[in-house]
């Protein structure tokens, strides 16, 4: 696919030492909020019970990229592909409320409704903050790039150098 290509590609250049994709990086505003249903929760029988949660979308490396750490259970794998079990990590946020009390991996999430296949939670991520540093951490979903489909708005890279010098060559590769 075009994403694997181009992170082979990106993260051959000199001077990167990793690089990722992502749908909503910390600290843009982005909440691209989804309509889920969380296990253990009440079916919401009214619109305005429903549980809206911002979803992410990234590739295996993001969490180590951002310094991210997973607190239980896994991160992505290149094998958390669209012929593989639907999984999703969560962040400590989204454990806290919804799983207060109780292990949040091996729980299910449903992303389109119960009458299709939930999505295992496989790991749970520490916080990070959507708009600002001020701002309390809000629950949030991740799911791997390679499963959901979602077009990728950011190319994050972390760099041995000044990152400026090589954004001319990230293009260029992309």
């Amino acid at each position: 696919s075009f994403h694997r290509r181009a992170l082979e590609r990106v993260s051959g250049l000199p001077g990167v030492e990793q690089a990722a994709f992502a749908w909503g990086l910390p600290l843009t505003g982005n909440t691209w909020p989804a309509t889920v249903e969380i296990e253990g929760q009440p079916i919401a029988t009214r619109a305005s019970d429903r549980i809206a949660l911002p979803l992410r979308s990234v590739t295996p490396d993001y969490f180590e990229l951002l310094e991210m750490t997973i607190v239980d259970g896994r991160p992505f794998r290149d094998s958390d592909t669209q012929d593989e079990a639907q999984v999703l990590v969560v962040n400590q946020a989204l454990a806290d409320r919804y799983f207060t009390g109780e292990q949040a991996v091996g729980r299910k999430i449903w992303l389109n409704g119960r009458d299709r296949s939930a999505a295992q939670v496989v790991g749970v991520v520490t916080n990070s903050r959507t708009e600002s540093l001020t701002q309390e951490p809000i629950p949030e979903i991740y799911l791997p790039l390679w499963q959901a489909r979602a077009f990728s708005k950011h190319l994050v890279l972390r760099t041995a150098g000044d990152p400026k010098a090589l954004a001319a060559a990230a293009q260029r590769e992309l």
